[in-house]
């Protein structure tokens, strides 16, 4: 099964592949070097599927999707930066 890993201390998220290690072997986030949880893909999906519907949030899988890889320091940063980009198309 797949795997996702996501910012402990930011909100980047991505394959367990796409991280960066830390010296004592530990995975990491690439761009601010933060220690990162591991959680299966479906479960990940599922999670954010339960949260935008909770939250009515119709834009919601289409931010993650746009956050994959990207690294900020607070998801209010983050969803700024999407809904700035993506409104103004």
């Amino acid at each position: 099964m797949s795997r996702v890993v996501f910012g402990a201390a930011c909100c980047w998220w991505d394959r367990l592949e796409a991280a960066a290690q830390r010296d004592t072997g530990l995975p990491c986030c690439p761009h601010c070097g933060g220690l990162l949880y591991e959680l299966e893909q479906d479960s990940w999906w599922s999670f954010a599927r339960q949260h935008a519907e909770e939250a009515r949030d119709e834009r919601y899988l289409a931010f993650l999707e746009w956050l994959q890889g990207r690294c900020f320091p607070h998801v209010d940063f983050a969803r700024r930066a999407f809904d700035d980009l993506t409104r103004a198309v």
